[in-house]
Protein backbone atom coordinates (compact mmCIF):
# COMPACT_ATOMS: atom_id res chain seq x y z
CA UNK A 1 0.00 0.00 0.00
CA UNK A 2 1.34 3.25 -0.46
CA UNK A 3 2.03 5.90 1.62
CA UNK A 4 0.82 8.71 -0.29
CA UNK A 5 -3.02 9.53 -1.40
CA UNK A 6 -3.53 8.36 -4.93
CA UNK A 7 -5.51 11.32 -5.06
CA UNK A 8 -2.57 13.49 -5.44
CA UNK A 9 -0.44 11.24 -6.94
CA UNK A 10 -0.13 9.80 -10.15
CA UNK A 11 0.12 5.99 -10.86
CA UNK A 12 0.79 6.23 -14.37
CA UNK A 13 2.96 8.85 -16.29
CA UNK A 14 3.02 9.69 -20.23
CA UNK A 15 5.88 11.21 -21.65
CA UNK A 16 5.71 11.78 -25.63
CA UNK A 17 9.02 12.51 -27.17
CA UNK A 18 10.65 13.52 -30.03
CA UNK A 19 14.36 13.64 -28.31
CA UNK A 20 14.57 17.28 -28.51
CA UNK A 21 16.48 19.09 -25.95
CA UNK A 22 12.86 20.34 -24.32
CA UNK A 23 11.98 17.04 -24.38
CA UNK A 24 14.95 15.66 -22.84
CA UNK A 25 14.14 17.92 -19.93
CA UNK A 26 10.69 17.05 -19.91
CA UNK A 27 12.04 13.69 -20.22
CA UNK A 28 14.44 14.35 -16.35
CA UNK A 29 11.10 16.28 -14.87
CA UNK A 30 8.71 12.78 -15.86
CA UNK A 31 11.79 10.69 -14.12
CA UNK A 32 11.32 12.62 -10.95
CA UNK A 33 7.78 12.99 -10.75
CA UNK A 34 7.56 9.08 -11.42
CA UNK A 35 9.84 8.67 -8.27
CA UNK A 36 8.95 10.58 -6.44
CA UNK A 37 5.21 8.85 -6.47
CA UNK A 38 6.02 5.50 -7.46
CA UNK A 39 4.38 5.43 -10.57
CA UNK A 40 4.90 3.57 -14.06
CA UNK A 41 6.72 6.00 -16.63
CA UNK A 42 5.44 5.16 -20.26
CA UNK A 43 7.64 6.71 -23.13
CA UNK A 44 5.61 7.03 -26.24
CA UNK A 45 7.97 8.57 -29.54
CA UNK A 46 5.59 8.68 -32.66
CA UNK A 47 6.62 8.46 -36.47
CA UNK A 48 5.13 9.97 -39.84
CA UNK A 49 5.54 6.62 -41.27
CA UNK A 50 5.77 3.39 -39.43
CA UNK A 51 9.60 1.55 -39.67
CA UNK A 52 9.26 -0.72 -36.52
CA UNK A 53 6.37 -2.37 -35.06
CA UNK A 54 6.69 -0.49 -31.91
CA UNK A 55 5.90 2.72 -32.74
CA UNK A 56 2.91 4.68 -33.70
CA UNK A 57 2.04 6.49 -37.27
CA UNK A 58 -0.11 9.34 -37.91
CA UNK A 59 -1.04 12.70 -35.84
CA UNK A 60 1.59 13.11 -32.97
CA UNK A 61 -1.48 14.58 -31.07
CA UNK A 62 -4.06 11.66 -31.73
CA UNK A 63 -1.68 8.98 -30.95
CA UNK A 64 -0.74 10.86 -27.40
CA UNK A 65 -3.96 10.42 -26.58
CA UNK A 66 -5.02 7.18 -27.61
CA UNK A 67 -2.31 5.83 -25.83
CA UNK A 68 -3.48 8.23 -22.44
CA UNK A 69 -6.56 6.88 -22.79
CA UNK A 70 -5.86 3.04 -23.43
CA UNK A 71 -3.08 3.13 -20.77
CA UNK A 72 -5.44 5.26 -18.35
CA UNK A 73 -2.38 7.83 -17.67
CA UNK A 74 -2.81 9.98 -14.18
CA UNK A 75 -0.32 12.59 -16.40
CA UNK A 76 1.59 13.61 -19.19
CA UNK A 77 4.72 15.27 -19.35
CA UNK A 78 6.18 16.76 -22.38
CA UNK A 79 8.71 18.93 -23.65
CA UNK A 80 7.47 22.42 -25.69
CA UNK A 81 9.54 25.00 -27.85
CA UNK A 82 7.98 27.90 -26.57
CA UNK A 83 7.17 29.15 -30.03
CA UNK A 84 5.12 32.84 -29.89
CA UNK A 85 1.58 33.04 -29.89
CA UNK A 86 1.22 33.97 -33.93
CA UNK A 87 2.98 30.62 -34.62
CA UNK A 88 1.41 28.51 -32.54
CA UNK A 89 -1.91 29.76 -34.04
CA UNK A 90 -0.39 29.53 -37.58
CA UNK A 91 1.61 26.25 -37.49
CA UNK A 92 -0.43 24.62 -34.27
CA UNK A 93 1.39 22.83 -31.90
CA UNK A 94 1.29 19.56 -30.77
CA UNK A 95 1.43 19.97 -27.09
CA UNK A 96 -1.43 22.87 -27.41
CA UNK A 97 -3.27 19.61 -28.93
CA UNK A 98 -3.00 17.67 -26.00
CA UNK A 99 -3.54 19.89 -23.22
CA UNK A 100 -6.79 21.40 -24.66
CA UNK A 101 -7.53 17.41 -25.31
CA UNK A 102 -6.12 15.79 -22.50
CA UNK A 103 -8.16 13.79 -20.30
CA UNK A 104 -5.31 14.28 -17.35
CA UNK A 105 -3.28 16.91 -16.23
CA UNK A 106 -0.67 17.95 -19.00
CA UNK A 107 2.60 19.40 -17.32
CA UNK A 108 4.54 21.28 -20.22
CA UNK A 109 8.51 21.64 -20.04
CA UNK A 110 9.68 24.70 -21.97
CA UNK A 111 12.81 24.20 -23.99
Amino acid sequence: MRSRSTAAWPRRILHPTDFSGGARRAETEAVRLARASDATLLLLHVVPEAHEGLVRSGSAAAQIMAVVRRARCDLIVMGTRGRSPLARSLLGSVADRVVRAAPCPVLTVRS
